[in-house]
């Protein structure tokens, strides 16, 4: 008996839910064929990250998008940017990512392309879902393709190599060391296991956010970002609204046109192609490149950090000390409670305001940003101020309304 679907599982971004119980095989079966319809595709790639639950899934999906006649090229199990990065390359009509990214093991979910890579949310998914009838008539093939090691290829000619042989520690998943493997062959790249020595990274469930850390010492992203876009030489980028004064400050010395974006690859990811930007990223580790049709490349923004570490001969925690001059709190927490916007906006009505994405109302010597998260029942709180005592006071004042 198949499992009757909960209508949550179509998020913002994607399709996520816990396996078996909000979704089951039944389900991927009938939504790979729905949308291998609705694209009216020839060819479909079709990848997987290393969850129990997606071989499974992997296989009724397959299923459903040969039903509908339409030809499978099957990567197996890959990380997210790979994935993106084969849907391009073939020239396929789309692609089907077979993963919840950071969630924990009992979830699952799809994330869908369109042609060229175009992200698909879950509003339209969910359409696509409820209005394509399905067809069992068709007779598809499925062929193997080596996404993963085309994707290093590229990887390694963009990211670029180095004259002496650089040691990463690295943590992340099973097809992410394959691909970095791969890279290190041609880029001089020496993958070993994390010992807190030196430059380590870690990569999220599916590999599309990379981590980077200093010594033990977690480094922000938006500092990451700002160490790339001024070694590149880029003049148009996307950001998102949590990121640090610093380097808005610094982006504006510089002269770079910095365009805000809401938080969410979807948003960052049409921002990027409407303004046709050259790189943009969030403080959660998502890097997007235009070099990658404006969607991520963990691996090529880890080949050029280790560039700009070699070129300038500090470690990472030098290179952001010039920039890194404000305190954070991090982002943090709470329970939904929608009453909680009104009560703060209104306290804190005498700041600059901004409503783009939740609320971000920002004084001289500090900031805030409050909003709803787009796949979990919480709210997202990020604070910074001139020194810790006023972080510390405003943090504790605004978990007070929060929690009122």
């Amino acid at each position: 008996m198949s499992v009757r679907i909960n209508p949550d599982i179509f998020r913002s971004y994607d399709i996520r839910g816990i396996y078996n119980r909000d979704f089951d095989v039944s389900f991927a079966e009938e939504f790979g064929n729905k949308v291998a319809l609705a694209l009216q595709a020839k060819t479909l790639v079709i990848g997987r990250d290393r969850r129990v639950s997606s071989d499974a899934l992997e296989k009724a999906l397959v299923q459903g998008v040969i039903l509908a006649g339409v030809r499978v090229l099957e990567i197996g199990e890959c990380t997210t940017p790979s994935f993106y990065y084969s849907v391009h390359a073939k020239q396929s009509e789309g692609g089907i990512m077979i993963t919840a990214s950071h969630n924990p093991q009992e979830y699952n979910g799809f994330k869908v392309v369109g042609p060229d890579g175009n992200i698909i949310g879950g509003d339209q998914l969910r359409m696509i879902y409820l209005n394509t009838a399905s067809s069992r008539a068709g007779a598809g093939a499925v062929e193997a393709y080596d996404g993963i090691g085309e994707y290093a290829k590229t990887v390694s000619r963009i990211g670029g190599s180095a004259e002496n042989t650089f040691a990463i520690g690295v943590n992340g998943p099973r097809a992410n060391e394959k691909i970095l493997n791969k890279i290190g062959e041609k880029t001089a790249l020496l993958i070993q296991k994390s010992n807190g020595s030196g430059l380590e990274v870690s990569f999220d469930g599916d590999a599309d956010r990379i981590s980077f850390f200093d010594r033990r010492k977690r480094v922000d992203a938006d500092f990451i970002a700002l160490l790339v876009i001024m070694s590149r030489g880029y003049k148009k980028i996307i950001y998102d609204f949590r990121c640090s004064r610093a380097v808005r400050e610094q982006f504006e010395k510089l002269g770079i046109t910095a365009i805000p974006a809401k938080v969410g690859r979807l948003n960052v990811y049409e921002n990027m192609r409407n303004y046709d930007a050259d790189f943009g990223f969030e403080i959660t580790g998502h890097f997007y490149l235009k070099d990658f049709n404006y969607l991520e490349s963990p691996e090529t923004v880890l080949l050029w950090v280790r560039q700009i570490i070699q070129k300038e001969g500090k470690n990472l925690g030098e290179l952001i000390k010039p920039y890194d001059r404000y305190f954070r709190s991090g982002e943090l927490s709470y329970p939904l409670n929608s009453r909680a916007f009104a009560l703060i906006e209104e306290h804190y009505a005498n700041g600059r305001i901004n409503r783009d994405d939740g609320i971000l109302i920002e004084y001289d010597d500090w900031w805030f940003n409050l909003r709803a998260s787009n796949t979990e029942p919480v709210m997202r709180l990020v604070v910074e101020a001139k020194n810790v005592e006023l972080l510390n006071h405003k943090v504790q004042e605004l978990e007070a309304m929060l929690k009122h």
